[in-house]
């Protein structure tokens, strides 16, 4: 599957990224829709048969070959599918009533419906538990009011599962469909990850059905357990930007020549390029360490230690030499004629979304130390 997944996004993807990516246009919802049939990437991670569709269920490590290539394209379409699968499927997969599963997860799955995940709020970014979008109950419905904040899909999404608090302050998850009166989104502005859509969401008295909420979600463990999903994504993911760098800079400095030499026979970006390599291969046996012991466990959860631990040397090693390799193209880095400096302006993004760095250190610090990483009530 790895193999003939790539081969489709390097045909049909990979050529019209740099537009995309200059245009700040979204992979269109048709170009993924055709990807999934091309490749038969529905549900990735899934099992099960829901509203007539089959969802064979795949191993971590295939999981994770598939992140990987798909980010080698480019981090915002492994975003969008991050989200897609790991952050509205899966809440809804294990959290979901039985009529929640078949109404939304066939959908989902072949993106005739995208989704999104409201869990970030202004003022609630690595600290979620301080989130202040409350859900009242009020006779037959819930009332959302409040904010999230940079929340991938949201200008195409036509579902999103909104985390909240209830009138004792307890967390859970609710579904809130696009066009419900007194819920509106704004699309962000950026810089990085410009194949997805970013947007902001405000609540503002907006009833939902009492069958809107995930009955199963209970509190931030739950929201927990799904971005531990993403993030061992992300962790395969910038492993994949990482070798696109090393693909596209490495015959570059073999046929650019400064000095009577190519670039690849000056000390100075050989060592870059040795050290880039070397940091790749180290970062591929650690995401399959962790792939084979989550396919051992069955689950992700008793290893979230390990996920922090990817997540945060993958993205930030990978960051690291993608501006280091950047830097041999010299000027043509600047260009959309190369993808090194696309895939450095990402892994800004990749490395602070769904915990930073810094964050992962301390998760990791805790496991080791037994020392607790935040307060915890």
């Amino acid at each position: 599957m790895a193999e003939s997944l790539r081969k489709y996004l390097c045909a049909h993807i990979l050529p019209k990224a740099a537009e995309w990516d200059r245009k700040e246009k979204s992979v269109p919802i048709s170009v993924l829709r055709e990807l999934i049939a091309a490749t038969g990437l529905t549900g990735v991670g899934f099992s099960g048969v829901y509203g007539g569709h089959e969802f064979p269920g795949m191993d971590y490590l295939m999981k994770g070959v598939i992140m990987r290539e798909i980010e080698a394209v480019d981090s915002g379409l492994r975003s969008i599918f991050s989200v897609q699968n790991s952050l509205v499927m899966m809440p809804i997969y294990w959290y979901g009533t039985e009529e929640q599963k078949h109404e939304w997860l066939p959908k989902l799955a072949t993106f005739t419906a995208v989704g999104a995940y409201g869990q970030t709020e202004p003022n609630a970014g690595s600290d979620p538990g301080s989130m202040t979008t409350r859900a009242i109950q009020d006779g037959d419905a819930y009332v959302l009011n409040g904010s999230k904040a940079w929340i991938t899909n949201a200008p195409i999404a036509h579902i999103f599962v909104v985390w909240a608090k209830d009138a004792d302050g307890r967390i859970g998850a609710y579904l809130v469909e696009r066009n419900t009166p007194g819920f509106t989104v704004t699309r962000e502005t950026k810089w990085s990850l410009r194949l997805s859509s970013t947007g902001h969401l405000a609540f503002a008295d907006c009833r939902i059905p009492l069958a809107n909420k995930l009955p199963g979600a209970k509190g931030l463990g739950s929201a927990f357990k799904c971005l531990n999903e993403a993030r061992y994504g992300i962790a395969w993911g910038s492993v994949g930007a990482l070798r696109s760098c090393i693909e596209e800079v490495v015959p570059y400095s073999t046929t650019r020549t400064q000095f009577g030499k190519p670039l690849a026979a000056h000390d100075t970006q050989r060592a870059k390029i040795a050290e880039a390599v070397a940091d790749y291969n180290q970062l591929l046996l650690l995401v399959r360490e962790v792939a084979r012991t989550a396919d051992r466990e069955g689950s992700l959860v008793p290893i979230h230690h390990l996920v922090s631990m990817a997540k945060w040397q993958a993205s930030e090693k990978a960051l690291t030499h993608a501006e280091r390799l950047m830097l041999i193209l010299g000027g043509n880095h600047c260009t959309f004629d190369y993808h090194t400096a696309r895939h450095a302006r990402n892994l800004h993004v990749v490395w602070t979304y769904e915990g930073t760095g810094d964050i992962h250190r301390k998760l990791l610090a805790e496991r080791i130390t037994g020392y607790p990483a935040f307060p915890r009530d």
